[in-house]
């Protein structure tokens, strides 16, 4: 399905701050996916990895 989202970038694995990075969105009253993804840039460092926090915003945009 199609789904609009906002990301952030992160330096550590922690979906539970979702609500923190995205307090304007968590406010609102909606059904929400949130998702983690770990990023592979073209220099991927094992001892330093990054991540995304990615939330979806309501219906019609953020």
């Amino acid at each position: 399905p199609e789904l609009s989202c906002v990301c952030m970038k992160t330096d550590h694995s922690d979906i539970e701050q979702a609500a923190f990075l995205f307090p304007d969105l968590f406010s609102r009253e909606y059904d929400r996916i949130v998702m983690e993804t770990e990023l592979f840039p073209d220099h991927y460092y094992f001892s330093h990895p990054h991540y995304e926090i990615r939330c979806s915003v309501p219906d019609g945009g953020a």
